[in-house]
């Protein structure tokens, strides 16, 4: 181990609060200036450190959350003492696109095991470097129509094009005033932001940090089997548990007192229709999809609040609160699958029912970012069910189905491969850029 950093939840807060706003267009790619539309756009910046102008400007990639949020439970994780391998390799491979002249184009390392966010604060001081965290347009506070952002025709505007022009327009102006070179980090959906902030900006970002960035799929089934093999490894029977919900609700929906029933078990806000049976099983999906990914050593509000190693606490509930061996009893299953779903929606015991339906962020990502195929503005990120390899039921859309679901919920009408044109889409296309690197977390416990 090189090195373990902690920081006092003092200087958690004092790090987060320094909030600023960046006028930014509605409609990036309008050049008609008389016809232009703005929003205020939030960002994070801490100079704490900052040796001025020619120091280096780390800016982070904000993605699907509330930026104060997402700057706490980065600060929260990063403050428990990770063993992070060869970090002094990768504080000097970090600042080398403006040091010195990197020898390999990009690469992969699994040696990275740090929030991202709290990993560039630690460079910060190392480098004397300028912290920047911009919002992602359609989150958090930074609204292009406030609480109608999210209404047709408002949405349109919610596409990664114009994502990443705000970023470019908020660092160039950043970085005229300071004559300093850029360096993006981001991790998860935030970290294919940073790469391909560099791709698309290479004059304005010297290069970034990809943490744990999906940006190359090859299997969509993979995503599926990862997860539910997470809950296996955890109790062999907490998935195949899981598994038996589908054809239960499938059964019960068909009639209105199955309708009511599934609405009691679940504790859904007012009664379930027949149409809404979609929405109670993407609850469920979402709640174990998020579990499995905070599964952190401790306890996090990054999408809910949740407990520490939430994979755990889930399993057992789900295990715990059968009250028989036998998996074809519908109520023992629906019970089962409630009390466990229940720790991602009710974990404070606050909530009295949930709503079936999108929150605003949920929303969002759902515009934006095509999960189990549904997000309707570019389809970068893809995830589909079998049913045998994973938990879940299987789930197999056409892009015909999928046209109809965007044009019918969202009224918007995709365009079919659109996103392979615009962005590199495989492994092999990327070898076409520099200076990106793409980390991905080892489990050194």
């Amino acid at each position: 181990m090189k090195n373990c950093y902690s920081i006092t939840n003092e200087q958690i807060i004092e790090n987060c609060k320094s909030i600023k706003f960046f006028k930014q267009k509605v409609d990036n790619f309008n050049y008609d200036s008389n016809q232009q539309n703005f929003f205020q756009h939030r960002y994070i910046m801490d100079d704490k450190y900052f040796k001025g102008k020619g120091s280096p400007i780390m800016f982070c990639t904000g993605y699907e959350a509330d930026i104060v949020s997402l700057c706490h439970e980065n600060f929260i994780n990063g403050k428990i003492n990770y063993k992070v391998y060869e970090l002094e390799l990768m504080n000097s491979l970090i600042l080398m696109p403006f040091i010195i002249t990197l020898q390999q184009k990009f690469f992969y390392t699994n040696k990275l095991r740090m929030p991202i966010m709290f990993f560039a604060w630690q460079l910060s001081e190392k480098h004397g470097a300028l912290v920047v965290f911009a919002e992602h347009r359609y989150f958090g506070e930074s609204l292009p129509f406030g609480n109608q952002s999210h209404i047709y025709p408002n949405h349109n505007y919610l596409q990664l094009d114009q994502v990443l022009k705000d970023y470019a327009n908020l660092v160039k102006f950043i970085k005229n005033a300071e004559n300093s070179p850029v360096i993006a980090f981001g991790g998860s959906y935030g970290g294919m932001l940073a790469a391909w902030f560099r791709i698309k900006y290479p004059h304005l970002v010297e290069g970034s940090l990809a943490s744990s960035a999906p940006v190359s799929q090859e299997d969509c089934y993979d995503y599926g089997r990862i997860l539910t093999d997470v809950l296996r490894n955890t109790d062999q029977e907490c998935p195949l548990v899981v598994s038996k919900v589908w054809n239960v609700i499938n059964k019960m929906s068909k009639s209105q007192n199955g309708l009511d029933k599934l609405g009691k078990t679940f504790k859904i806000c007012g009664k379930i229709s027949p149409d809404e049976i979609p929405y109670l099983k993407r609850l469920i999906e979402d709640a174990v999809i998020f579990i499995v990914q905070s599964n952190y050593h401790h306890e996090t509000n990054i999408v809910k609040p949740l407990p520490a190693l939430p994979v755990k606490v889930f399993c057992n509930r789900v295990i715990n609160s059968l009250t028989s061996d036998n998996l074809e009893d519908d109520d023992n299953i629906l019970n089962s699958v409630s009390n466990g779903i229940q720790l991602f929606y009710n974990y404070t015991g606050e909530t009295k029912c949930i709503e079936n339906e999108y929150s605003r962020d949920a929303l969002s990502m759902e515009i934006l970012v095509t999960f189990h195929s549904n997000g309707c503005k570019e389809r970068f990120f893809t995830y589909c069910f079998n049913g045998k390899t994973d938990l879940f039921e299987e789930s197999q859309t056409s892009f015909e189905d999928y046209y109809d679901s965007c044009k019918s919920r969202l009224n918007i009408t995709p365009v079919k491969d659109s996103y392979q044109t615009t962005y590199a889409f495989t492994h092999d296309e990327y070898k076409s850029f520099s200076n990106i690197i793409f980390s991905n977390g080892c489990n050194l416990n």
